[in-house]
């Protein structure tokens, strides 16, 4: 079975990418988990937050308080 490629329709609305800023048809672009319309390559890239998030520890009860 022949792949054939997906092209924009007749009239189709463009969106730009929140990330990148180029413009993609809007049967291309998606939302990603933070509610931003990107394109495909751009939805698979972590982000600086994503890093971050990692790193986050929770706050516990006691933490900084000085030693007796």
């Amino acid at each position: 079975m022949p792949n054939f490629a997906v092209f924009p329709r007749v009239g189709e609305p463009w969106n730009e990418c929140d990330i990148c800023g180029f413009d993609f048809p809007k049967s291309k672009v998606k939302r990603d988990r933070r509610g931003r319309l990107v394109c495909a390559k751009c939805l698979d890239e972590p982000d600086r937050d994503d890093y971050l998030e990692e790193f986050e520890t929770p706050e516990e009860e006691g933490y900084g308080e000085p030693i007796e």
